[in-house]
């Protein structure tokens, strides 16, 4: 199957109108919830639809055939609204829209793919794996010569006038691909960091760094030594052969930078 969900990754899905989130229904009305607080915002044209995958897409409520943005919900970061809160649209300081919605939940919105088998439908034999915080790894199938690569999806939907495929622009950290699915709707893809929480983990174990955050643009800002510095991953990922019981690492290889998880797959990234 196209889209993933590993012990690491959290289960989304819908039950009737219910956002199940962790196989725990949140509220029989949180999607519900999600349009009244779009509507809030002024955007009361705009409804939200979900997949079984638990992706929300955003669709006109004059024509939900077209998908205007994707998302998944960042289960981890639910929470009550503080007491005299006003449903509508905000951001973090990743960048995510958060929604609060008149029940007084705060959820943000993380960007994904519209449908990981459309990808899968470019490119037959392909694995997509969609990560909880919306990180999506692509592998092509064995013998295809091309390592994984691990990117964000911008969440707003377009359309381009390519033939179905994948477009590569830029180089290095300022690459970019775009996904012209069969219908000539598109998204675009950047890099990201692979494993994040292990990516954290390795971070906040070197000397002198203070805080970690990555953004949903797949940046990273890092406070280091009292300066604040922004990481910018590539998208390769150099399989490794580890099992898991790697620990995660930032490394240095002949000035170049490196992030090995515990599987031992290995992601090069750069600072400014």
């Amino acid at each position: 199957m196209s889209l993933k969900q590993s012990d690491d990754y959290v289960q989304l899905g819908l039950t009737g109108y219910s956002l199940s989130v962790g196989g725990d229904v949140v509220d029989d009305n949180v999607l519900a919830g999600l349009d009244t607080a779009l509507d809030a915002a002024n955007f009361g044209n705009l409804v939200f639809r979900q997949s079984a995958d638990g992706i929300l897409t955003v669709v006109s409520d004059s024509d939900e055939s077209v998908a205007l943005a994707s998302f998944i919900p960042d289960a981890n970061n639910i929470t009550q609204a503080p007491d005299g809160f006003t449903p509508g649209l905000s951001t973090d300081s990743r960048g995510a829209f958060v929604l609060t919605t008149d029940d007084g939940y705060q959820i943000p919105l993380l960007p994904a793919v519209r449908d990981p088998d459309d990808i899968v439908d470019l490119l037959p034999g392909t694995e997509v794996i969609i990560g909880d915080r919306g990180e999506t790894t692509i592998t092509r199938p064995q013998g295809d010569g091309s390592n994984p690569i691990v990117g964000v999806f911008d969440p707003l939907i377009t359309s381009s006038d390519k033939a179905p495929g994948l477009y590569s622009s830029g180089d290095g950290a300022d690459k970019e691909i775009l996904v012209v699915f069969a219908d000539g709707s598109a998204q675009t893809l950047s890099p990201t960091i692979q494993s994040p929480d292990e990516f954290e983990q390795a971070a906040m174990a070197t000397a002198g760094v203070e805080s970690v955050e990555i953004n949903t643009d797949g940046s990273i800002d890092v406070r280091y030594q009292g300066a604040d510095l922004t990481i910018r991953p590539l998208f390769d990922i150099e399989p490794g052969s580890s099992a898991g019981d790697t620990t995660p690492t930032l490394i240095v290889e002949n000035g170049r930078f490196f992030f090995v998880n515990s599987k031992g797959d290995r992601q090069e990234f750069v600072a400014g």
